[in-house]
């Protein structure tokens, strides 16, 4: 997990943003659910203050001096027995007169407060009540000395009040959260939808179907674009020119060795044994110029934005041995529409060496069969020829070597193909056809292997 939240941009977004809109959100509910409390017992303050008043101007002393209350306050709950609303009056600490919610119970006192001045407090009551307490020192006229005044409120309504307004308050900060987060999500997805579209942009190039990113982008990453644009394009340029130098090059000691073919012919001829090892070094030389150049066009074909049509190879190579080969046929199976990501000249000089070898060892049956699976392209020419024992399988192929010394050429038939398709990172593979001849697997890569 660790991982893959360090290396997503995306997942990164959005545990930020979900983390701050989850963080802004509680410290929202608490305030407000502080807010609520508070304004809940400032009305209760309030009320204990009003009914203070009233119970003060309803005190008075009898003609025995006692104290007595004219008439109940107005508020019921101070009949009912431990309804939570309560008073007491107190003189040098003893309790003189008591609301008739109170039944026999007593208010526990709170801190001596200053003459003159009112606070509330919390206090345990009757039945382990939590009370919201106002007390008083008061002189009243035709009182003797000074009272305490003593008045209270339950809190268990507040307390209910704000499990109710809690209950409603989470629910809606959830439903906000949610739809934060879905927004977030959204936002971020379109954000990164340029970025998700430069990757496939760049998996075309890559496949072979692009030269280049095209389109406009956000002016965060259109700089960026341009820069890899301007990479592709020097990166192609540099390689075709070394790819033009190095044709250059070999076109130009073609002559010269063609010179010295001919020298080597003529000394032959004259029976001159120079001449045999002349020609020997000579077919050398051609041997590593058409090797180094086979080289080089694929480094270069190996570009982004490379790609060949099997089938046209394919087609145009078939008919081409058809001519030459009139006594064989070779038939076509398999998948059509593939492309190779390479070039075509080695895509020809691959197959073309396949079918070609496959044509001179048949006796009168090449079959050429195309298909494609996970791995890239896969292409298989087998004939009824004689096929070849495992030794031979291997010493074929190997660089310069020849199975069949009296045919014309310099050995590169099958190696140069088995190196040319590992340089794009394919195989080649020799097997048994079940004609009973040689069965050349030829693996390839193919433009948009990884989306199939």
């Amino acid at each position: 997990m660790r991982l893959t939240l360090s290396n997503s941009l995306q997942s990164r977004l959005l545990l930020g943003a979900g983390a701050w809109s989850v963080l802004a959100l509680i410290i929202t509910g608490l305030l407000l659910a502080y807010l609520m409390r508070e304004q809940l017992e400032s009305q209760v303050q309030q009320r204990l203050a009003a009914d203070m008043t009233q119970l003060l101007g309803k005190v008075e002393m009898s003609a025995d001096e006692r104290l007595t209350i004219q008439r109940d306050l107005s508020d019921p709950l101070y009949q009912k027995i431990y309804s939570g609303s309560y008073w007491q009056l107190s003189r040098d600490g003893v309790v003189v007169l008591r609301s008739r919610s109170l039944w026999d119970q007593d208010l526990p006192p709170q801190a001596a407060q200053p003459s003159d001045e009112s606070g509330f407090a919390y206090l345990g009551g009757p039945q382990s009540q939590k009370l919201l307490s106002l007390q008083r020192q008061v002189t009243l006229p035709r009182v003797p000395g000074r009272l305490s005044v003593q008045i209270t409120r339950d809190l268990a309504e507040i307390d209910s009040a704000m499990r109710q307004f809690n209950l409603v308050l989470a629910s809606g900060l959830g439903i906000l959260a949610l739809g934060l987060i879905v927004a977030s999500f959204l936002q971020v997805r379109l954000g990164l939808r340029p970025l998700r579209r430069m990757r496939r942009g760049l998996a075309e190039i890559r496949q072979g179907e692009a030269t280049g990113l095209t389109g406009r982008y956000p002016v965060e990453v259109q700089p960026l674009v341009e820069d890899l644009n301007g990479v592709l394009s020097d990166n192609a340029a540099l390689i075709e020119r070394a790819r033009s130098r190095a044709g250059n090059l070999a076109h130009a000691l073609k002559t010269p060795l063609s010179v010295l073919a001919n020298e080597a012919r003529e000394r032959q001829r004259a029976g001159d044994p120079v001449g045999d090892r002349l020609d020997v070094e000579i077919r050398n030389m051609r041997t590593q110029l058409d090797w180094h150049l086979a080289h080089a066009r694929v480094a270069a074909a190996r570009r982004p934005g490379m790609s060949t049509s099997v089938d046209f190879v394919a087609d145009r190579l078939v008919r081409t041995l058809t001519k030459l080969y009139p006594e064989n046929r070779i038939d076509r199976h398999g998948t059509t529409g593939l492309k190779f990501a390479g070039e075509l000249q080695d895509l020809e000089q691959m197959l073309g060496n396949l079918l070609d070898n496959a044509c001179k060892w048949a006796t009168r049956q090449v079959d050429l069969r195309v298909a494609d699976n996970a791995s890239g392209i896969l292409i298989c020419v087998e004939d009824d020829g004689p096929g070849l024992s495992d030794e031979l399988k291997v010493h074929a192929l190997q660089r310069g070597k020849r199975l069949d010394e009296k045919s014309p050429g310099d050995g590169l038939g099958l190696s140069i193909v088995k190196e040319l398709a590992e340089l794009y990172r394919g195989e080649l593979r020799l097997g048994d056809a079940p004609a009973g001849g040689l069965a050349v697997t030829l693996v390839l890569p193919a433009v948009n292997a990884e989306r199939r």
